[in-house]
């Protein structure tokens, strides 16, 4: 089991001014976010095997995400399978499906967070 923490280092807010104004005269200003504001907390459950003398090793695990900001919360969950071929090579392959747990609208948020 582990616990994480993402913390927002800002409101979401950063805008950022032109210096000039461009050909139409007008001093543009655009938002460039380093965060959303929310803080996430990611609680997750995972169990994992080894097979054929450690060359051969499988995971699959289970996420919540409890989501501050008027943000749905959301569940992940994901498997994981990785095998060492020549003593040098490892193939990996994923999968990870995700999906909020409400039905609540966040179409008014940036697709930068999405």
């Amino acid at each position: 089991m582990q616990v994480d923490f993402d913390i927002p280092t800002n409101d979401g807010v950063q805008l950022a001014n032109d210096k000039e104004p461009d050909a139409l005269g007008f001093v543009n200003q655009i938002n460039i976010p380093t965060s959303d504001g929310e803080f996430n907390v990611w609680t997750t459950l995972a169990i994992s095997q080894s097979f054929n003398q450690g060359k051969t090793f499988a995971s699959l695990y289970g996420r919540v995400n409890f989501r501050t900001e008027s943000f749905s919360n959301q569940w992940q969950s994901g498997a994981e399978i990785r095998h060492l071929f020549f003593d040098k090579l490892y193939l990996i392959g994923k999968l990870r499906i995700q999906e909020q747990l409400s039905d609540k609208d966040n179409s008014s948020a940036s697709f930068l967070y999405g």
